[in-house]
């Protein structure tokens, strides 16, 4: 699973930023600071299992899966504590990257770090952070897991969620993401 995952996040996140150098380079855009943009995506692509990291070792110490994983790291088997955290992590509802309400104020966030601020690093962290966020989510939407994706999305809202709505998210979160994008060019 570690090594299933990783590929996953390293090939989605080396075609997005291939697909933008060439976009820049075609506009005649691209300079140095580009490769702290591809230092930070690749800091981002691993930046989304950092709620499942705090939810294990510093919100739910008790639980068993975490004492599991705190052995492990103890132990400095580091990958097979990585995949009892994706284990867990992919079954898990309540993590606040996944919510609809993260992902809403990332969008903001990315946007403010795409126009205000010259860190090129910061730039690649945020946008590699939402591609991971983005890719999850057409992943499970696209494998049927359509309930899942909704409570995980909108589990933090008193009111359950029409499917429409689920559809709806995805496509504007797909879509923000594009136009985002269109910023780095």
């Amino acid at each position: 699973m570690f090594r299933e995952e990783i590929g996953k996040r390293l090939l989605v996140t080396v075609i997005w930023l291939t697909m933008l150098n060439f976009l820049r380079l075609a506009a005649g855009r691209w300079d140095w600071y580009w490769l702290l943009f591809w230092l930070g995506a690749g800091l981002g692509t691993f930046l989304m299992d950092l709620d499942a990291w705090l939810d294990r070792l510093v919100l739910n110490p008790q639980n068993g899966i975490s004492q599991e994983i705190k052995k492990l790291v103890r132990a400095k088997k580091y990958q097979q504590a990585y995949n009892w955290l994706l284990d867990a992590q992919q079954r898990q509802i309540r993590l606040a990257f996944r919510s609809a309400l993260f992902q809403l104020v990332l969008v903001i966030f990315c946007f403010w770090a795409l126009t205000s601020t010259g860190s090129w690093l910061g730039k690649g962290l945020v946008m590699a952070l939402y591609l991971q966020l983005g890719r999850e989510v057409v992943e499970l939407r696209l494998r049927n897991q359509d309930q899942f994706l909704r409570q995980r999305l909108f589990s933090i809202f008193k009111k359950t969620m029409p499917a429409r709505a689920e559809t709806f998210w995805v496509i504007g979160f797909v879509l923000a993401f594009l136009v985002l994008n269109l910023l780095l060019i």
